[in-house]
């Protein structure tokens, strides 16, 4: 079971997910069970996912998706479902001050991809799998939202 941690306009969401099957994950939202349909997932033969009662206020800004979700800093990154491959989010908002790593270019668990400026810090964001570098998504100067994908290592 994975656990996720979401603050959406100010409210505090912990988000567990107990299995995806097909196009539906079985998830509990601050305790209450639901079944959602994840986006760009097939559709699951058994028919639509169950509507959430009373989904959270902002549930239009709850989307779940296979690729990008905002886990929490410490929370492992999503792999893609149709292959091996590993997006390492940004832990927080921050700019681009350097990029550390290449495609094509080998790295293990740990070492440095990218640094960003936050709140006038420079942060480290480290590779979360062994493998090679398949795609570079940001460049010095950009701009990061909290959980975007910076690199895909495959």
């Amino acid at each position: 079971m994975k656990k996720y941690s979401f603050t959406i306009a100010g409210k505090k969401y912990e988000v567990e997910i107990a299995s995806i099957e097909g196009g539906n994950a079985s998830v509990s939202v601050n305790g209450k069970s639901y079944t959602v349909t994840l986006d760009g997932a097939p559709e699951a033969a058994s028919g639509p996912a169950a509507e959430a009662p009373s989904a959270p206020s902002h549930s239009e800004d709850l989307q779940a998706s296979a690729s990008h979700s905002g886990p929490a800093p410490e929370s492992a990154p999503q792999a893609s479902p149709s292959s091996k491959e590993t997006a390492v989010p940004s832990p927080m908002q921050g700019t681009v001050v350097e990029v550390k790593v290449a495609e094509g270019q080998a790295v293990k668990s740990g070492d440095t991809v990218i640094v960003i400026e936050s709140m006038k810090m420079e942060v480290e964001i480290a590779s979360t799998a062994d493998g090679v570098v398949k795609a570079v998504k940001v460049s010095k100067g950009d701009q990061l939202e909290e959980g975007q994908t910076v690199v895909i290592i495959a």
